[in-house]
Parts: C-alpha cells; sequence; structure tokens
C-alpha cells in the first residue's frame, strides 16, 4: 500500500518504513520500528505536521494505526482520508 494522506506519510516517515507498507498493519512493540522511541517520534511527527498538541494520555493510547487513526479523526479533527 502507497501512502495517500498526511497522516500514513507521516507514520511511514516518523517509522522510517519502506514507502509501499501497509501502515493499517502496523502497532506498538509488534513492528520493530515502533519501539519506545518510535513511538515519541511519531506522536512528535504528528504534532508537528498538524500542528496539534496530542494529551498524554492519548499517546499512551495510541498504540496501533485503527486506534492512532480514529483518536486523531475524533478528538483532534485528523482525518485519514485524502
Amino acid at each position: 500500500m502507497t501512502p495517500t494522506h498526511p497522516l500514513d506519510d507521516t507514520i511511514i516517515e516518523a517509522l522510517g518504513l519502506p514507502r509501499d507498507t501497509d501502515v493499517t498493519t502496523l502497532s506498538y512493540a509488534h513492528t520493530p520500528e515502533w519501539d519506545s522511541v518510535g513511538h515519541l517520534e511519531l506522536i512528535t511527527s504528528i504534532e508537528d505536521r498538524f500542528g496539534i498538541s496530542i494529551d498524554a494520555a492519548d499517546v499512551g493510547e495510541m498504540v496501533d494505526y485503527g486506534t492512532l487513526r480514529k483518536l486523531l479523526a475524533d478528538k483532534y479533527a485528523v482525518k485519514a482520508e485524502p
């Protein structure tokens, strides 16, 4: 899957993954690049890209693509559609 939305692009870039990575399958600790350091890089990159500040409680919940996408859409108005 080639990223088509800035959120997907941000995930790919922050975690240093190949461009054709299927981001929908990614999750914390199950994706080698998404370790504790990768998680902080990912959160920082999302905040920078979308001009938001993510609550600390939400950071701990963002452990897979689906949850990340849902929280960003519901609470921070970041839509995953192009």
